[in-house]
């Protein structure tokens, strides 16, 4: 049953595109274990490389490679308040970042559904180190506007660049 909710779940994430109404109901799916990364003693939740992860790739996955251990980690802190545009100099800025994400220096922002996976995994990765409040992903919905999400409620929505709101940096291991 868990996996025909996961299954129904991804199949209804993935048919959402792009011209998607403003505001979407959040998932409440979580990410599965991969039973392989548990036995190396890398989990979601852990610090790892300037970072904490919230992501572990699995099979079909972009960036999966069969043997291999590779995610995503979110920056241990927030890296400040910004429109959309200056949001990427804030990712890139050492200043911004923990003392060993400072040691990295391919930060970015999260896509929408990176953003997302990271929402469902805020209380592994640490709910007290979330604002209650809107965080910018890197997908632009149309000319003007872009993808982000409430962290109080989950809901992904797109507002207009020049609005301010919270960026949170992640990295690919």
């Amino acid at each position: 049953m868990k996996y025909f909710k996961h299954f129904l779940f991804l199949s209804f994430f993935c048919s959402l595109g792009l011209n998607s109404c403003s505001v979407q109901k959040p998932a409440t799916v979580k990410a599965t274990e991969n039973v392989a990364v548990e036995q190396k003693g890398i989990n979601i939740g852990d610090a790892y490389q300037g970072g904490i992860i919230f992501h572990l790739f699995q099979e079909g996955d972009a960036g999966y490679v069969a043997g291999e251990v590779h995610g995503l980690v979110a920056a241990a802190q927030d890296q400040g308040y910004s429109n959309w545009n200056d949001a990427f100099s804030l990712v890139n800025n050492a200043a911004t970042h923990h003392a060993t994400g400072k040691n990295f220096t391919d930060w970015r922002l999260p896509t929408k559904e990176e953003l997302n996976q990271m929402y469902l995994q805020k209380g592994e990765i640490g709910i007290d180190n979330f604002d209650n409040n809107f965080y910018w992903s890197s997908t632009e919905y149309e000319y003007g506007f872009a993808w982000n999400q409430n962290f109080a409620n989950g809901y992904p929505q797109y507002y207009g660049k020049i609005n301010g709101f919270i960026v949170r940096a992640v990295r690919t291991f």
